[in-house]
């Protein structure tokens, strides 16, 4: 019906928001109970989209079944009419404007935020997070805040992750909220400043308290308590987000892709839901761990790296990150840019977990990372040197583990 008067716009008005009921009252007020053509043609043009838009999340829906039912095959029932998982042959995007940005990354670029249409009502995620305090959120802040939110979503309670530049320069967990933000804000001071802070409970006063004397951009809960809203709406320019988490079970309206532009197209990918755990790991080196605590610090690390820009190296200790190197071009480089992390904020990183993002291709990064004392290492595997990567390691008397995946994240 609406594509029908759409096409018959110069004789019918339709209206396909409640939003322009006063517009439309406006617009016969003004022309003694007649619309003009221009009005006319724009409501058409809202029309032909809110109907496109119901299009694509059908084809999206039945295409998100079918990479459903493709998953679910077994090589003996496989068909022509059973589809093995790929990328569908055309890509659907309909979204909606959320609000206008006062600008991009820099003053001089004009931004948007834009929800799916297909998760109208659907609150989950920083698209759809609430800002309870604070002046409108820039472009950086939310590409940071969704930095940040993505790594606290993924860890247990009670966790506090660091933002800063759409990386994480501070991540903690720890018995209580408070104590995990304190051991975040120690891991690197100086880069927290200005910074993005997230936890995944509610944000408990005490905590506030604390959040209240560092200069901050964004607090990010998935609720807040009273007090801890009356301690920080005293910052009148901090942003408070309440938000839902994003990583539930998606339903296939809503598959998890993640898409990214490029210079006259697209690309797009699942997004990388892959948490190696205790049993998963293969233990390369004649020292295997056993230690709880070990354990947990290596996949901790996992985790942290695992949402830095590659190349990522990520030293931690005792649920605490000590040192991040990310966004070089070389993996050794990395290594130093941790090491210095650490020595800069005067941490022992001595029994400290390391996690790389992906292979080590040299054995030099563990040689310099076994000259701090570092006791255990979680990566990859795959590279051509593997075999002295690994015998360096037995020299050094450091526990490595292979998971078998990578986790390179170019942002």
């Amino acid at each position: 019906m609406l594509r029908a008067a759409a096409k018959n716009y110069r004789n019918v008005i339709l209206i396909t928001d409640p939003q322009d009921y006063d517009n439309l009252a406006d617009e016969l007020r003004a022309n003694n109970g007649s619309v003009r053509i221009g009005f006319s043609a724009k409501r058409m043009a809202a029309a032909f989209a809110r109907s496109s838009a119901y299009d694509r999340n059908i084809a999206n829906y039945f295409a998100a079944q079918l990479d459903q039912d493709a998953s679910a095959a077994t090589p003996e029932n496989t068909s022509d009419d059973n589809i093995t998982a790929s990328a569908s042959p055309r890509l659907l995007i309909s979204a909606d404007l959320q609000q206008e940005l006062r600008y991009g990354e820099n003053p001089h670029q004009q931004a948007a935020l834009y929800t799916s249409s297909a998760n109208h009502g659907n609150d989950k995620g920083i698209a759809g997070a609430k800002l309870l305090n604070g002046k409108a959120l820039s472009y950086n802040n939310l590409v940071d805040a969704n930095a940040a939110w993505r790594l606290a979503c993924e860890l247990p309670d009670a966790c506090c992750v660091i933002v800063k530049h759409a990386q994480p320069c501070g991540v903690a967990v720890a018995s209580t909220q408070p104590l995990a933000y304190q051991h975040a804000l120690m891991a690197d001071k100086e880069s927290s400043f200005g910074g993005i802070v997230a936890v995944n409970s509610i944000l408990e006063a005490k905590t506030a308290t604390l959040l209240k004397e560092m200069f901050l951009e964004v607090v990010i809960a998935p609720q807040f308590s009273e007090e801890s809203l009356a301690i920080l709406r005293t910052k009148k320019n901090l942003r408070l987000l309440q938000c839902a988490s994003s990583h539930e079970k998606e339903s296939p309206m809503t598959p998890p892709k993640m898409i990214k532009t490029i210079s006259g197209g697209f690309l797009m990918q699942a997004e990388d839901k892959y948490i190696p755990t205790a049993e998963s790991l293969e233990w390369v080196t004649k020292r295997k761990l056993s230690d709880t605590q070990e354990i947990t610090d290596l996949l901790f690390a996992w985790q942290v790296a695992k949402v830095c820009h590659s190349n990522a190296i990520v030293i931690a200790k005792d649920g605490t990150t000590c040192g991040i190197g990310a966004g070089q071009t070389s993996r050794v480089f990395s290594v130093r840019l941790a090491l210095l992390r650490a020595a800069d904020n005067d941490l022992d990183v001595s029994g400290s977990a390391v996690a790389s993002d992906a292979f080590f291709p040299f054995a030099d990064s563990v040689g310099l990372l076994a000259e701090k004392g570092i006791k255990s290492i979680i990566q990859p595997g795959g590279s051509k040197r593997d075999a002295e990567v690994i015998a360096l390691a037995d020299e050094h008397n450091i526990a490595m583990a292979f998971t078998g995946y990578r986790c390179f994240y170019h942002g």
